[in-house]
């Protein structure tokens, strides 16, 4: 493997995400979260858009998948059936084309090597737009943690 690239100020971040390099204690690109189903590029966007909540009612593909997995009962009952899943069943196109923008810019990690522990060791993703990164001018980035 040839020896990483030192940045300089003509590096471009194109060029940092073209190399790959071993030993890292965080992630350059890549996928944020692997732990969980959680897609934290849509629950971004559940944020931005004032429905937090709706992080934990994304489980289902449809609003007939989900019709099909509860009974009359549970469907009566406005906390299986609330406005966070109509919300993400009315919007899903919308939820769909704005979390495919974001990728996963950096993920830092807690080390015990380096005493550095976050938030009970558990990282922090920052994400930004697609284009920005492919670009190299990046204007927007959001964090993310799986803290509460």
């Amino acid at each position: 493997m040839p020896a990483p690239t030192t940045p300089t100020t003509s590096t471009t971040l194109v060029e940092l995400f073209e190399e790959r390099t071993g030993g890292s204690i965080g992630q350059l690109g890549g996928f944020g979260n692997p732990h969980s189903d959680d897609d934290f590029r849509r629950v971004l966007y559940f944020h931005r858009h004032g429905h937090p909540n709706a992080q934990w009612c994304d489980h289902f593909h449809s609003r007939e998948e989900y019709l099909a997995s509860v009974t009359p009962a549970q469907r009566a009952d406005p906390r299986r059936h609330g406005e966070e899943f109509d919300w993400i069943f009315d919007t899903a196109d919308a939820i769909a084309s704005e979390a495919a923008r974001w990728r996963l810019l950096l993920r830092i990690d807690s080390n015990h090597a380096m005493r550095l522990n976050l938030m009970d060791w558990d990282p922090i993703y920052f994400y930004a737009p697609a284009d920005e990164i492919e670009s190299g001018r990046i204007e927007h980035v959001e964090a993310m943690v799986t803290q509460g």
